[in-house]
Protein backbone atom coordinates (compact mmCIF):
# COMPACT_ATOMS: atom_id res chain seq x y z
CA UNK A 1 0.00 0.00 0.00
CA UNK A 2 2.80 2.13 0.80
CA UNK A 3 3.81 1.77 -3.15
CA UNK A 4 0.53 2.52 -4.33
CA UNK A 5 0.44 5.84 -1.56
CA UNK A 6 4.10 6.40 -3.21
CA UNK A 7 2.75 6.71 -6.69
CA UNK A 8 -0.07 9.07 -5.57
CA UNK A 9 -2.36 6.59 -5.82
CA UNK A 10 -4.46 6.89 -2.60
CA UNK A 11 -7.69 6.53 -3.78
CA UNK A 12 -6.68 2.89 -5.06
CA UNK A 13 -5.09 1.90 -2.03
CA UNK A 14 -8.12 3.14 0.35
CA UNK A 15 -10.07 1.02 -2.34
CA UNK A 16 -8.03 -2.02 -1.89
CA UNK A 17 -7.53 -1.51 1.72
CA UNK A 18 -11.71 -1.38 1.77
CA UNK A 19 -11.71 -4.64 -0.65
CA UNK A 20 -9.53 -6.15 2.28
CA UNK A 21 -11.48 -5.62 5.06
CA UNK A 22 -14.59 -6.72 3.79
CA UNK A 23 -13.05 -10.12 2.19
CA UNK A 24 -11.31 -10.25 6.02
CA UNK A 25 -14.93 -9.76 7.39
CA UNK A 26 -16.68 -12.21 5.95
CA UNK A 27 -14.09 -15.20 5.60
CA UNK A 28 -11.77 -14.47 9.22
CA UNK A 29 -11.38 -18.25 10.91
CA UNK A 30 -9.94 -18.10 14.21
CA UNK A 31 -6.36 -17.12 13.88
CA UNK A 32 -3.91 -18.98 15.94
CA UNK A 33 -1.93 -16.23 16.68
CA UNK A 34 -2.17 -12.12 16.55
CA UNK A 35 1.04 -12.68 13.64
CA UNK A 36 -0.75 -15.05 11.53
CA UNK A 37 -3.71 -13.03 11.49
CA UNK A 38 -1.68 -10.11 10.44
CA UNK A 39 -0.07 -11.89 7.88
CA UNK A 40 -2.55 -13.61 6.23
CA UNK A 41 -4.98 -10.00 6.31
CA UNK A 42 -2.08 -8.53 4.49
CA UNK A 43 -2.05 -10.79 1.92
CA UNK A 44 -5.34 -10.45 0.98
CA UNK A 45 -4.76 -6.61 1.06
CA UNK A 46 -1.56 -7.12 -1.85
CA UNK A 47 -4.24 -9.31 -3.37
CA UNK A 48 -6.83 -6.60 -3.40
CA UNK A 49 -4.16 -4.44 -4.10
CA UNK A 50 -3.19 -5.76 -7.19
CA UNK A 51 -6.46 -6.75 -8.33
CA UNK A 52 -7.48 -2.81 -8.04
CA UNK A 53 -4.08 -2.02 -10.24
CA UNK A 54 -5.14 -4.31 -12.68
CA UNK A 55 -8.88 -3.05 -13.13
CA UNK A 56 -7.62 0.36 -13.56
CA UNK A 57 -5.14 -0.48 -16.34
CA UNK A 58 -7.72 -1.80 -17.86
CA UNK A 59 -10.11 0.94 -17.37
CA UNK A 60 -7.66 3.31 -18.39
CA UNK A 61 -7.22 1.78 -21.71
CA UNK A 62 -10.94 2.88 -22.70
CA UNK A 63 -11.29 6.28 -24.48
CA UNK A 64 -13.84 8.60 -22.65
CA UNK A 65 -16.85 9.92 -25.19
CA UNK A 66 -15.65 13.50 -24.48
CA UNK A 67 -12.21 12.19 -26.67
CA UNK A 68 -14.38 11.67 -29.23
CA UNK A 69 -15.05 14.61 -31.80
CA UNK A 70 -18.10 16.52 -31.60
CA UNK A 71 -20.30 16.48 -34.46
CA UNK A 72 -23.02 19.19 -35.39
CA UNK A 73 -25.32 15.96 -36.27
CA UNK A 74 -25.73 12.94 -35.06
CA UNK A 75 -25.38 11.22 -38.13
CA UNK A 76 -21.74 12.22 -38.71
CA UNK A 77 -20.83 10.49 -35.20
CA UNK A 78 -22.26 7.97 -35.90
CA UNK A 79 -20.75 7.60 -39.25
CA UNK A 80 -17.27 8.47 -37.45
CA UNK A 81 -17.65 6.14 -35.08
CA UNK A 82 -18.64 3.07 -37.49
CA UNK A 83 -15.64 3.78 -39.59
CA UNK A 84 -13.61 3.22 -36.69
CA UNK A 85 -15.36 0.08 -35.61
CA UNK A 86 -14.86 -0.92 -39.38
CA UNK A 87 -11.13 -0.12 -39.64
CA UNK A 88 -10.58 -1.94 -36.06
CA UNK A 89 -12.70 -5.42 -37.43
CA UNK A 90 -10.57 -5.28 -40.29
CA UNK A 91 -7.35 -5.19 -38.35
CA UNK A 92 -8.73 -8.44 -36.61
CA UNK A 93 -7.18 -11.93 -36.92
CA UNK A 94 -10.39 -14.11 -39.47
CA UNK A 95 -11.13 -15.91 -36.54
CA UNK A 96 -11.86 -12.98 -34.09
CA UNK A 97 -13.57 -11.25 -36.45
CA UNK A 98 -15.89 -13.83 -37.68
CA UNK A 99 -16.17 -14.48 -33.69
CA UNK A 100 -17.78 -10.74 -32.99
CA UNK A 101 -19.65 -10.63 -36.41
CA UNK A 102 -21.17 -14.17 -35.81
CA UNK A 103 -22.42 -12.50 -31.76
CA UNK A 104 -23.23 -9.28 -32.36
CA UNK A 105 -24.51 -9.14 -36.11
CA UNK A 106 -25.44 -12.43 -37.06
CA UNK A 107 -26.99 -12.80 -33.44
CA UNK A 108 -25.75 -16.38 -32.85
CA UNK A 109 -25.96 -17.66 -28.88
CA UNK A 110 -22.76 -19.01 -27.61
CA UNK A 111 -24.33 -22.49 -28.05
CA UNK A 112 -24.90 -22.05 -31.74
CA UNK A 113 -21.06 -20.79 -32.12
CA UNK A 114 -20.02 -23.49 -30.68
CA UNK A 115 -21.59 -26.28 -32.45
CA UNK A 116 -20.75 -24.58 -35.81
CA UNK A 117 -16.85 -24.47 -34.42
CA UNK A 118 -16.92 -28.19 -32.87
CA UNK A 119 -16.44 -26.62 -29.51
CA UNK A 120 -17.68 -25.65 -26.34
CA UNK A 121 -19.90 -22.70 -25.07
CA UNK A 122 -17.14 -21.80 -22.41
CA UNK A 123 -14.56 -21.69 -25.03
CA UNK A 124 -16.67 -19.57 -27.15
CA UNK A 125 -16.98 -17.62 -24.22
CA UNK A 126 -13.28 -16.99 -23.13
CA UNK A 127 -12.52 -16.51 -27.18
CA UNK A 128 -15.39 -13.93 -26.97
CA UNK A 129 -14.12 -11.92 -24.34
CA UNK A 130 -10.75 -11.68 -25.46
CA UNK A 131 -12.12 -10.65 -29.31
CA UNK A 132 -14.05 -8.01 -27.24
CA UNK A 133 -10.84 -6.82 -25.26
CA UNK A 134 -8.95 -6.74 -28.73
CA UNK A 135 -11.63 -5.07 -30.62
CA UNK A 136 -12.04 -1.95 -27.66
CA UNK A 137 -7.81 -1.90 -27.45
CA UNK A 138 -8.06 -1.45 -31.45
CA UNK A 139 -10.73 1.34 -31.33
CA UNK A 140 -9.22 3.18 -28.33
CA UNK A 141 -5.93 3.67 -30.65
CA UNK A 142 -7.82 4.36 -33.71
CA UNK A 143 -10.11 7.16 -31.48
CA UNK A 144 -6.80 8.59 -29.67
CA UNK A 145 -4.86 8.66 -33.24
CA UNK A 146 -7.78 10.79 -34.10
CA UNK A 147 -8.11 13.31 -31.41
Amino acid sequence: FALALGHGDESLAGDAVQAAFVIAAGKLRAAGSEEHLWNWLARVARQQLAKAWRRERRNSAVVSMAEVPDFSDEAGADSFLEEKLDAALLAMDADERELVEWFYFERMSHKEIAERLGATAKSVSSRLERARAKLRSLIARRLSDET
